[in-house]
């Protein structure tokens, strides 16, 4: 009877949604969380706390849709998301920022930010040593709002 429970258990995890993702992505994914519990501003945290409940599907594949790019993320009308990145010589920092960026969309609902400005939502994927040297600095920025103009309609196009 106990090994019946303990598969009970296990469905139920399962079932009630939340990212599921790869293996190696499964740290960054985690870790987003976490840092928006640490830095998030009160509507982000809303926003990433309904996110941990929320059906995404985080992979990496071979080839995505829209050439040139290397991440991607699809919600879908029911609410489901799909994050799909692409297989790469990802630098571990570099990769880390992707996630970051894509989660951005599925989960925060932002938009890419203006090419004037650094950050996460920075529209076109940065070099590993960038990252190394920014990520830190950046990541609090994703999640409270912060921009490095006064006028914030400038960095976020829209969110």
């Amino acid at each position: 009877m106990k090994a019946n429970k303990g598969l009970m258990a296990i469905f139920i995890l399962c079932a009630c949604g939340g990212p599921q993702t790869d293996l190696p992505l499964q740290n960054d994914v985690q870790s987003f969380f976490a840092d928006c519990k640490k830095y998030a501003d009160p509507s982000s945290y809303l926003l990433c706390e309904s996110g941990k409940k929320r059906q995404i599907e985080i992979k990496f594949v071979d080839s995505l849709p829209i050439h040139g790019i290397k991440g991607i993320c699809s919600t879908e009308v029911l609410g489901t998301s799909e994050i799909l990145i692409l297989k790469s010589n990802w630098g571990e920092t570099q990769l880390k920022a992707t996630i970051y960026h894509e989660l951005g969309h599925c989960v925060l609902g932002y938009k890419h930010i203006s090419e004037n400005f650094e950050g996460i939502m920075f529209p076109r994927v940065r070099p590993e040593a960038y990252w190394k040297k920014n990520i830190e600095r950046l990541i609090p920025e994703l999640f409270n709002n912060s921009c490095p103009d006064k006028n914030p309609f400038i960095c976020r196009i829209s969110r």
